[in-house]
């Protein structure tokens, strides 16, 4: 058996880098399920605050005139605006599974994963989660960080500096590492979007609206670091395996021209370097990426292909998105999106071959501020965007309290003296991760909060972002909803899931395209923004 069996410790550092894509791929499927599940009661990423977000195909989109479908998965529905939580989830909860003993996570961020990582931290009962990032970490990941509790360690160069570091504190007692991306841990999370893509379009199928076995589908994933469309190749690679779906179903990474590190590794062109690589797309500027991630982009059985979007084209679709999620989208996020413009684009009409041709993306992530926003690429916005991006920052602007001394010294660069708490964070990572607090030998292994909730006061209170970007403490207890979409109403499977066979909300379906045995019940879902 490839894969790890339950509770089994992972195999160490150097056994994975041995395994081939092949054994990566039945690993990271194997392990996903153990921790998603299409029942909400079953689903232990539900447990750590992850929400499970629909697939929504859009109308009247800008590809429908060329003969293209458009489905969109909106991940910014999460509570911290981003996927990045169900990696860092999954991670948690393989430590645990295994036995290990930790009171504080730590890992190298742009901001996204931090956000992630602290809040399923603070749902599982750790100590404040410690990031370490580089100098050129977005001002508005970072505050995000900061204020709901996070350590946050910004002095690195690069971001791989920083993962460098955040690996040698993860070896410390009681401290636990999770790899933002290049881990079978946390690939085996990330993976959970793939589960959940996998399930809405078995959906569409038994309604007639796509064949799986026919028709020409690309699943279109942002790519930085690797994990996430390694592991949602991974998902689907199994289940053509399983004969749930055909080839025409296939899986294709986007990245911006300018930070394509995976591309050109890929394609076999000459990597960037630091200097050379553009880093105004943070959550995709990754100088190096994973090298177990890498075993399967590489491979074109799993991965069709790695796609280099320019940046203009990037920005067109940061503002197409924002317009029809009715928030700002940060330039990763546009990324899938983007892809698929420019892939069809350059192929023009759909071919006439009695098969639809459609595109499916995800919107990984929403954290941007207005003004990163308009920066992005200003030749690109009209005057109603600008004057709508204006308001937006004038709005915040005048919600943000008054800048304290240092404040203002940070954003021109001046040097001030630095205060107590100031002094103690910036002391180093390592002197900030050693002031854990003591803890019985009961409460060092990871659990879900189960006692009553602290004081708002608590440094230890789970938090939750509020629309206006900021964190309120609340109950670890209570179930967390999806923001602003629904968390859908599902059941358990009944029969065999990889002989194509599941029941949804009291329906069963079928792979091959089998109509519902049972007389559907009313769709009890929410509308979403779109």
């Amino acid at each position: 058996m490839t894969a790890v069996a339950e509770g089994a410790p992972m195999p160490p550092a150097e056994t994975a880098e041995a395994m081939t894509a092949a054994v990566l791929v039945d690993a990271i499927y194997e392990q996903s399920m153990e921790y998603w599940s299409r029942d909400p009661a079953q689903n232990r990423l539900e447990q750590l605050g992850i929400v499970r977000t629909d697939l929504k195909e859009l109308k009247g989109h800008l590809l429908a005139e060329f003969g293209y479908g458009l489905q969109v998965k909106y991940e910014g529905a999460q509570q911290v605006g981003a996927y990045k939580g169900r990696g860092a989830a999954a991670a948690i909860l393989a430590a645990q599974d295994r036995g290990e003993k930790f009171t504080r996570v730590v890992s190298a961020s742009a901001g996204n994963l931090g956000q992630g990582l602290h809040f399923v931290a603070a749902r599982a009962g750790l100590e404040p989660a410690l990031i370490l990032a580089a100098k050129t970490i977005s001002p508005y990941k970072k505050n995000k960080m900061v204020k709901a509790g996070a350590v946050v360690d910004s002095r690195y160069a690069t971001l791989e500096d920083a993962l460098t570091a955040a690996t040698e504190l993860g070896q410390q007692p009681d401290h636990l590492l999770v790899h933002p991306f290049d881990s079978i841990d946390t690939m085996s999370g990330q993976a959970s979007v793939a589960q959940e893509l996998v399930d809405d379009l078995l959906l569409q199928q038994s309604e007639g609206k796509i064949d799986l076995h026919r028709d020409n589908i690309s699943i279109m994933v942002p790519g930085g670091g690797g994990g996430l469309g390694a592991a949602t190749a991974a998902v689907f690679a199994k289940l053509r395996e399983y004969g749930v779906m055909g080839k025409g179903v296939r899986v294709v990474v986007a990245q911006m021209a300018g930070c394509d590190q995976i591309a050109r590794l890929r394609h076999g062109r000459p990597p960037l370097t630091a200097e050379a690589l553009d880093t105004s797309c943070d959550g995709t500027a990754v100088l190096e990426p994973g090298k177990l991630a890498m075993k399967i982009l590489a491979d074109p059985n799993y991965v069709s292909d790695v796609v280099s979007v320019p940046k203009a084209v990037l920005a067109k679709t940061m503002r197409y998105l924002s317009d029809l999620h009715g928030e700002l989208v940060e330039p990763a996020g546009a990324l899938s999106m983007a892809a698929a413009m420019f892939m069809a684009a350059q192929q023009g009409q759909a071919p006439s071959d009695n098969r639809r041709h459609v595109f499916v993306t995800v919107t990984s992530g929403i954290n941007v501020s207005p003004q990163a926003f308009a920066d992005f690429h200003p030749d690109t916005m009209t005057d109603e965007q600008r004057n709508v991006v204006s308001k937006a920052e004038e709005k915040r602007r005048i919600a943000k309290p008054a800048p304290t001394a240092t404040a203002k010294a940070e954003e021109t660069g001046q040097q001030t003296a630095p205060t107590p708490h100031k002094t103690a964070q910036a002391a180093g990572s390592i002197a900030a991760s050693q002031t854990v607090r003591a803890k019985t030998p009961e409460a060092s292994t990871v659990q879900l909060a189960t006692s009553t909730p602290t004081p708002a006061t608590s440094e230890s209170a789970p938090y939750s972002q509020t629309d206006t970007g900021g964190w309120i403490p609340v109950d670890p207890t209570a179930k967390q909803k999806a923001r602003p979409i629904r968390n859908p109403m599902l059941s358990a499977p009944t029969a065999g899931y990889h002989q194509g066979v599941f029941d949804r909300g009291g329906r069963r379906y079928y792979a091959d395209g089998g109509k519902p045995k049972e007389k559907p019940r009313p769709d009890r879902r929410q509308r979403t923004p779109f």
